[in-house]
């Protein structure tokens, strides 16, 4: 599923487009390939390209771009599914740790499984949310790290963000709009009904 791309390339033509600051740009490169797939990277400088194949079902198409470039690419969210059931490695763990430490990445994925400690931990004890969790397994291992809900859209690539995915999601959208955010507004305006496994 790996894509690679010239990404100075891409970012050059996309400083074509009337952007005020191309590090807050996420530029998606549509690839005229029928296969699934999908790469994005992104890079602490804010910058994210997201490279999708064009894909012959149109929900699978969408699906793409709901992963790679609004979660991938705008809300620096990781990979939820599971490649292989071992423990998350020491060294991948740390490294991940410092990007989610130092630029706020990975909302929806947490090393610990303390329902004190986990990043999602205020929705956890929220009668709106009590399907949000601990679910072991994420950033492509079984064990050592955990996830919000079941599925989501970081999972499987179906159209539906986990709830700490969603406050995420939006929290950047009002950050780039230059608007206050809080908790309350998030809980009085997220009226989407979980999608069951």
């Amino acid at each position: 599923t790996h894509i690679e791309g010239n990404h100075t390339k891409c970012v050059e033509y996309a400083s074509n487009a009337p952007v005020q600051d191309i590090n807050k740009t996420l530029v998606t490169v549509v690839i005229n390939h029928n296969v699934w797939a999908g790469t994005t990277y992104w890079w602490t400088d804010g910058s994210a390209i997201a490279y999708i194949p064009t894909y012959e079902e149109e929900a699978g198409f969408a699906s793409l771009i709901h992963h790679e470039s609004v979660g991938h690419g705008f809300g620096k969210l990781a990979d939820e599914y599971i490649n292989d059931e071992e423990r998350i490695p020491a060294n991948i763990r740390l490294q991940h740790q410092r990007y989610s430490n130092n630029y706020g990445w990975y909302a929806n994925v947490d090393f610990t499984d303390s329902p004190d400690r986990v990043k999602w931990s205020r929705f956890l004890n929220h009668p709106q949310y009590n399907y949000v969790d601990l679910f072991e397994g994420g950033f492509l291992y079984g064990k050592g790290v955990w996830r919000p809900e079941a599925v989501s859209c970081m999972d499987d690539n179906r159209p539906y963000f986990n709830a700490p995915s969603r406050y995420e999601l939006v929290r950047r959208m009002k950050e780039f709009a230059g608007e206050p955010y809080s908790w309350e507004e998030f809980v009085a305006q997220d009226n989407v009904v979980p999608l069951s496994a």
